[in-house]
């Protein structure tokens, strides 16, 4: 179909170094040039091209294999989507010009043209918020379950819904913590507790059983990590993991956050080197192994830091320069002069007490 044809895109590409060092990149020899135009998933495709016309001439030619095999592309379901560009770019096969599109879904995943997860999360948290909800009758409120039945049914029917596809995922630190937010409301309905009873994450997590998400998302990302660089050279997933674009350039400001990073991130967070990633990943079991121990040192750490914030928040006082303890802030309503324990107990009763 595609004989001959240069369109696509063009990648610099060695496996045989360290992921990290871009600097292996810059060799004259043992750099594989890669061309990367079709993507096959089953019955469907995707094409992908620097420019709008290189796009328009591998659709044409695609169309026209199709014609001579008597297949028949589906106009309604091809779409187009132009990620990071100024112009939408124009498409046709034949006289049909094709819908383009800001968001696709496909296999469940939502891709968006802003290069930005917010979508794929608030789908992701939505399509999990109907998980729970429908297993409130059942399971949640089923006191013939024990706890440890309903935390199994909890990770396989809605952590498995939140966190589909999450091993491939670049996410920001706040975005983790929006994902944390969600399981840790999740943890609270299935434990009974409100807010009002003044439980910690910390303690949450160990009446569970279950880790937070920091430590899931981390373990997930770690295992795809060995795994794509143990596949053979001349796979997709491992050129475009320990390669970079031939061509072009990127603009003035902060970069975009890219999978390597996080995934170093997360390697540093579990006290992993991470110029030793490819001898520690050749061994599949050292490797799970490995990052299972890094994960839980690394929670132990995240909830050390959240104790100390915990103590710091609970002290009402502060040390002047001369060493006079005097308030550091007073949790009393301004209507009524009433006294709170805590500032979202001030703002949970001057809610209430502004109405009244």
């Amino acid at each position: 179909t595609f004989q001959g044809s240069e369109d696509g895109i063009f990648l610099r590409t060695r496996s045989d170094g360290n992921l990290f060092n871009l600097a292996r990149l810059k060799a004259k020899t043992k750099v594989r040039r890669v061309l990367i135009r079709e993507m096959l998933f089953a019955d469907d495709a995707a094409l992908a091209a620097h420019t709008e016309d290189a796009l328009q001439r591998l659709t044409t030619r695609l169309a026209e294999a199709c014609t001579k095999f008597g297949l028949t592309i589906s106009l309604k379901k091809t779409n187009i989507m132009g990620q990071d560009v100024s112009t939408a770019p124009a498409i046709s096969i034949g006289d049909h010009t094709l819908e383009v599109v800001e968001n696709f879904t496909y296999l469940g995943s939502t891709i968006s043209c802003n290069l930005s997860l917010d979508t794929e999360i608030s789908t992701r948290i939505g399509k999990a918020s109907t998980a729970m909800a429908r297993l409130t009758k059942r399971v949640w409120d089923n006191t013939m379950l024990t706890l440890n039945t309903k935390m199994k049914v909890y990770q396989a029917c809605v952590l498995s819904t939140l966190l589909y596809g999450s091993e491939s995922w670049t996410l920001y630190t706040w975005q983790e913590r929006k994902l944390n937010a969600f399981h840790m409301r999740c943890l609270r309905r299935l434990l009974g507790l409100k807010w009002q009873d003044r439980v910690t994450y910390a303690d949450m997590l160990s009446q569970s059983g279950v880790p937070s998400m920091f430590s899931i998302l981390a373990q997930k990302r770690l295992r795809w990590l060995g795994h794509v660089s143990r596949m053979d050279d001349g796979r997709i997933p491992k050129d475009i993991l320990y390669g970079e674009l031939a061509t072009g350039s990127r603009p003035t400001g902060r970069p975009v956050l890219r999978y390597k990073d996080v995934c170093k991130r997360d390697m540093k967070a579990c006290d992993l080197n991470p110029a030793s990633l490819e001898q520690l990943t050749s061994d599949r079991s050292l490797w799970r192994t490995t990052i299972k121990a890094g994960v839980a040192k690394a929670e132990e750490i995240r909830e050390n830091i959240w104790e100390e914030k915990k103590a710091r928040r609970k002290q009402n006082s502060r040390v002047a320069p001369d060493d006079t303890t005097i308030p550091s802030y007073s949790l009393t309503c301004k209507k009524c002069h009433r006294s709170c324990r805590s500032r979202i107990g001030l703002y949970s009763h001057s809610r209430h007490c502004n109405k009244t």
